[in-house]
């Protein structure tokens, strides 16, 4: 009977925790690779976002790379792919006391190659920095 409730609370604690763990950015589902492969825009596509990005300013860049994600609209390839890497980031979530002014942020014109790239270092980042 003892094992039992040891069993019992020990599956207690662990699904608590996994309940509390927050989402990280999952690279495989954020879908970099097949972005960067199968998606292309032309040189005159601009997006705006985050640069050089800081722990307090995660949420404003994780916002500015949905919206970045979203603006596309001169791409070719397999250009639904944007929406599912869109889609992945909003999986993320942040505690409200971690949504600063995006004005803290340093933001940048960049082309459609370097934001991918600039995504992939934000999303490890990101993963590495405590959030998750």
């Amino acid at each position: 009977m003892e094992q039992h409730l040891r069993i019992a609370l020990c599956m207690v604690f662990i699904i608590g925790y996994l309940q509390a763990k927050p989402v990280c950015l999952n690279k495989g589902d954020l879908g970099l690779k097949l972005l960067s492969d199968h998606v292309t825009c032309d040189q005159s596509v601009n997006i705006t976002s985050p640069s050089n990005v800081k722990k307090h300013c995660y949420a404003a860049a994780l916002k500015g790379f949905q919206d970045g994600l979203r603006s596309l609209n001169n791409c070719k390839g397999q250009v639904w792919r944007i929406g599912d890497t869109a889609e992945a980031l909003e999986q993320a979530t942040l505690s409200p006391a971690r949504h600063v002014n995006s004005t803290d942020c340093q933001w940048e014109n960049k082309s459609f190659a370097v934001f991918v790239k600039d995504l992939e270092t934000f999303a490890e980042q990101f993963n590495s920095g405590g959030v998750c």
